[in-house]
């Protein structure tokens, strides 16, 4: 590492050289200009992450996290890798957050950013723990002179264009304003010694969202289904499930008297939670009366962001700086509905959300001789979350007699989720509680030695993490419907509706939970040697070795749990039966030590790589490196704080016959009352016999990613720096999320209908109880046929056992210029497979489930996150007009002052779409856990599933051939793929630019004003959501969602000085 002097002032006049002779990694360096200047949609650096080949922005990537989810900030993919789980370094210190999934807890400010750099494979061994590359941050610094700068930046609906829909539905444009405002300023404390530099940002924004969703009509509200139809105009029928019946095998229901439910049914509960409900206000799709509802949701917050730094040059041989970062914001609760609950489609959506996070780095660098220098940073990072549902307060008993005895047990009271799929209901957010506080400490050692021909680093990377975390979703009770038990049958369901489920009383399933306040701790410390050797004057080899041990959780009071397949579950097994498979706690004799899975001491991550200048013009440049994850991808697989012993749910008894006829309603959900978490209980096994716990395993191996790249620089002629590379990646053991391990084994499948047949239940009136719809005197014939009988579903948490292969040509053009600008072509062409190995860590990716757990191999197909091209090309330019320019260069005086000064930067971004995952709304597998995905019924699609004409035709006239896709015969997995490769949402086609304007006053130009008006989406090019690809719903194939923002214009004003 060098030291230069912090008080030097370079005024570059010429382009950076971008051949890259020395080393083999892939990557890009946006300088301070284009940092600070490219239009962002709201400021967020992290958005220029986007620039660089093999980078896929995923949803609210690059938002405000006001605007966004909170945890999506950063949340893309390089080069294949897991979304939202690439390594960030502010000021050479880590900036993701255990306790955030390993995200990003702090964005910082545009304007206080001297570099951005982005890494997308191979990185020497200093680095590792991510599955894609890194982003890097650098802090502007003081100097011996004060320069700052001041800026607002103003946004309101006028001018502002509608979205699409809302234009098609005639809604007016929703209200929208927003404000972003700020300074920096920097200069000495004592010159040539002593400097400091500070920066403030506040964030403003109030906004409508528009919602096209479906509400039940008044005369459904009253039970009344005389009118529900199919698309094609043919009644759906409605029956009573307290006349099934069963002859020879089949069950069958008798339909309510002209599809009208009598009152006298239905349930009273559901009756008063109707008012959460509006009613509906457009006519919604023909016959299906679907899309009924439209309406815009006031959104927005408030966020400051606060970032001091001073550098201080102690001696000619010691340099020391120190920088703190705050950022506090407060996101307003998702309210579309206007009754307090957060609605399904909204994935994302939550209560009220505050959050604070703060940051410490320290670092100091000491030359001990010419080729040997240290370097000492410490870093601190703290982050509290808290989330409070909006209906908090809710009376529970004012649901009915059957709910007081609730009211003093849950978490809080809230207004209990209603989650339906033909309808929209609202979800487990609706009684969303977080309070989250998490530290994370880095230590970060190194020392940097050239001798003779290599140039060596040694160091040590250090992180403790502590992770004290409270979440309950759906606090007040989470109830799920669908058309099951309004269906005519169980075993071959014609007809049925969700909402007159609902309207029953009769669940497919419900819960409540019950928690406790973990406090968690785990540590990681890699050791790394690094050496690039220059072999010849043309040919450098970067070598490197990293070791790597991360640890996992423990928890102040052992409140860890961990599954043992091959354990005797002692309580199911008083049923006579060898039932294996159970819970340990940690500490004791069935799990010794602290920890719920055994931490790998073995992570050795070797990097080669080479860099040959063939010409003075070509560099030829390849790489392979190998890196671990980290442990903590999503809380399931590592954390006490989705443990069930610390996140207990009491399941509500929907039916003790495998669904053929309802039990418990939602009236009187929980007849025995709310089970407190066990935490470290005697018995836990007693607590989940019997229930569908999300465990971890203590064998679980831990998930690494091999990476390889191939590419030649080249100089062109006018400057021009091209790059065409081969990138490539394999991800092994990678975790899939919550993998069910409890499915029916499919040779059973052929036993059909039998599979539902009640049989004796050997674990009913056992001396330890069976909990939940396992607890009756009968039970079906294929529970008994599962791995795992004595639950009902099991699933690991993130179960590493899924892996994802990447290849890809990226190509990138470069032309820089004097005065830092530049422009700069991104393109990629790629195709990234897995077998399911989706982590989702922001609610807003959509994962795509599996169908058959036993052939993952079956599973493997193209990701829900590949985009097979994306090219995007930014540029910051200024007009070659007025003084000093190709044009009118003699202009002076006040023609002078108007033609000069004026530039423009933009990107310009096009990608496809992503692949569709299809699923159905009725699962009729009989799999015990299995997903289901349709037929293809190729008979009714000659032409193919897609249908033609231009993206504005297909959203009206369907997205796909929607006849293309049948329902599978029940007992049997439907044959279409995990993703399709021909049908993918929308592409992208959108430009976001800027023109400004630099007036300079005061002598030598001491102050410089900026006027700039920059456009998001220019051209006002809708992105359309996807489309509903879920067969058995009533939107199936339609799109009814604008996933970009329509076009935004804001105007800033720049004072600097």
């Amino acid at each position: 590492m060098q030291v230069g002097s912090v008080a030097q002032q370079v005024q570059v006049t010429a382009e950076t050289p971008l051949l890259q002779p020395e080393t083999s990694s892939l990557g890009q360096v946006v300088q301070e200009r284009a940092t600070n200047e490219l239009p962002l949609n709201g400021r967020n650096p992290i958005a220029l992450v986007e620039l660089v080949p093999g980078v896929i922005p995923q949803a609210g990537a690059g938002q405000n996290p006001v605007t966004g989810n909170s945890f999506a900030p950063g949340n893309f993919q390089i080069n294949g890798g897991a979304a939202n789980q690439s390594a960030a370094y502010w000021d050479g210190v880590p900036m993701n957050a255990a306790g955030y999934n390993n995200e990003l807890a702090i964005v910082p400010t545009q304007d206080a950013l001297s570099e951005f750099k982005v890494q997308t494979a191979n990185l020497p061994a200093e680095y590792d723990r991510f599955a894609g590359g890194i982003v890097s941050f650098i802090t502007k610094s003081g100097s011996n002179k004060l320069h700052g700068e001041a800026y607002e930046y103003i946004r309101n609906k006028v001018l502002n264009a509608n979205n699409f829909f809302n234009n098609r539905e005639g809604i007016a444009n929703p209200q929208f304003t927003q404000n972003q405002f700020g300074g920096n300023l920097g200069g000495p404390i004592r010159k040539e010694k002593l400097f400091f530099f500070g920066s403030y940002d506040g964030f403003r924004i109030r906004q409508g969202v528009p919602y096209l969703l479906t509400v039940p009509t008044a005369a459904e509200r009253t039970g009344d289904f005389s009118n529900l139809r199919d698309a094609s105009g043919n009644l759906i029928p409605i029956y009573d499930p307290t006349t099934t019946t069963q002859v020879n095998g089949t069950y069958t229901r008798q339909q309510f008297p002209n599809n009208i439910i009598p009152a006298g049914n239905l349930d009273p509960t559901a009756l008063i939670l109707e008012k959460y409900w509006p009613l509906p206000n457009t006519t919604g799709t023909p016959n299906t009366q679907a899309n009924n509802w439209a309406g815009n949701e006031s959104s927005g917050g408030n966020m400051n962001e606060y970032i001091g730094r001073i550098d201080w040059t102690i001696s000619e041989k010691q340099r020391f700086f120190g920088r703190y970062a705050y950022e506090g914001w407060n996101k307003l609760a998702d309210n579309v509905f206007g009754t307090g609950v957060v609605i399904q489609p909204d994935g994302g959506g939550q209560g009220l959300n505050t959050n604070t996070n703060q940051q410490v780095v320290l670092d100091d660098t000491y030359v001990f001789t010419p080729n040997l220098v240290g370097d000492f940073a410490v870093g601190y990072l703290r982050a509290a979350l808290i989330v409070t549902p909006q209906t908090a307060g809710f009376d529970l008993s004012s649901l009915g007699t059957g709910w007081a005895g609730l009211a003093g047990s849950v978490p809080l009271q809230t207004v209990p989720g209603i989650n339906l799929s033909q309808i929209t209901g609202w979800n487990s957010a609706t009684g969303l509680l977080i309070e989250e506080y998490t530290n994370d400490f880095d230590v970060l050692p190194n020392i940097s030695w050239v001798r003779g021909h290599h140039s060596m680093k040694f160091g040590l990377d250090y992180r403790l993490s502590q992770v004290n975390y409270l979440q309950g979703n759906g606090v007040s009770g989470n109830f799920n419907f669908n058309s099951n038990f309004t269906s005519s049958s169980p075993n071959s369901p014609v007809g049925g509706f969700d909402f007159a489920s609902y309207l029953l009383g009769d669940m497919a399933s419900g819960n409540f939970v019950s928690l406790n306040f973990p406090a968690a701790q785990k540590y990681y410390e890699g050791f790394y040697v690094q050496d690039n050797w220059q072999v010849t004057p043309n040919l450098t080899i970067n070598a490197g070795l990293r070791y790597s041990y991360d640890s996992a959780f423990t928890e102040r009071h052992n409140r860890i749990s961990v599954f043992q397949p091959d354990a005797i579950n002692t309580d199911a097994s008083q049923s006579g039966l060898n039932i294996k498979g159970q819970l340990a706690l940690v500490d004791t004799p069935e799990r010794r030590g602290r920890t719920g899975f055994d931490a790998f001491a073995g992570a050795l991550a070797p990097r080669f790589g080479f860099a040959y200048q063939a010409t003075p013009q070509t560099v030829v440049r390849g790489a392979y490196g190998l890196f671990w994850l980290p442990n903590i991808l999503t809380y399931g697989a590592t954390t006490p704080v989705a443990d069930p012993i610390n996140e207990y749910t009491t399941n509500v008894t929907s039916s003790l016959d495998g669904g053929i006829t309802p039990y418990n309603h939602l009236s009187n959900p929980l007849p025995n009352g709310l089970i407190k978490a066990p935490g470290r209980a005697a018995d836990i096994n007693a607590y989940f016999n019997g229930l569908g716990p999300g465990v971890q395993l203590a064998n679980n191996p831990y998930a690494y990613v091999q990476q390889w790249n191939l590419d030649i620089q080249r100089e062109l002629p006018g400057r021009v720096f091209l790059d065409a590379a081969y990138a490539g990646a394999k991800g092994t053991h990678l975790p899939i999320d919550y993998q069910q391990i409890d499915q029916l084994p499919p040779q059973y499948m052929s036993l059909g209908s039998a599979l539902i047949n009640q049989v004796p239940n050997p674990f009913y009136n056992l001396p330890t109880p069976i909990n939940g719809n396992l607890s009756g005197p009968t039970i079906s014939a294929g529970q008994l046929l599962l791995p795992y009988p004595q639950y009902n579903g099991l699933s690991v948490g993130n179960n590493n056992i899924g892996s994802s292969n990447y290849n890809s040509f990226q190509l990138k053009a470069q032309r820089n210029f004097s005065s830092g600008q530049t422009i700069l072509l991104a393109y990629t062409l790629s195709k990234n497979f897995n077998n399911g190995a989706e982590t989702q860590t922001t609610w807003l990716d959509g994962t795509a489930g599996i169908q058959n757990n036993y052939n993952l191999a079956g599973e493997y197909s193209l990701s829900t996150f590949d985009v097979s091209q994306r090219l995007i090309v930014s540029y910051v330019l200024d007009l070659p007009v007025g003084k000093g320019k190709a044009l009118l260069s003699g202009a002076h005086g006040v023609v002078g002052g108007i033609v000069s000064g004026w530039g423009t930067d933009g990107i310009w971004t096009a990608q496809k779409g992503t692949p569709l995952a299809f699923g159905t709304a009725s699962n009729l597998t009989g799999s015990f856990g299995g997903g289901s995905r349709p037929n293809y019924n190729f008979a009714a699609c000659p032409n193919g599933d897609g249908t033609s004409g231009s993206k504005y035709q297909r959203v009206v006239s369907g997205w796909f051939n929607a006849s293309c896709f049948v329902q599978p015969a029940p007992y049997t997995f439907g044959n279409v793929s995990r993703t399709t490769s021909n049908l993918r949402t929308d592409g992208t086609d959108t430009i976001d630019a800027s023109l400004f304007k630099n007036t300079q006053f005061l002598k030598d130009g001491f102050l410089n004003v900026q006027f700039r008006a920059e456009a998001f989406n220019l051209f006002n090019t809708p992105v359309f959501g996807g489309p509903n690809t879920t067969l058995g719903s009533a939107g199936f194939g339609t799109v009814t969602s604008q996933y970009n923002n329509p076009r935004l214009i804001q105007f800033g004003l720049k004072l600097m000085y």
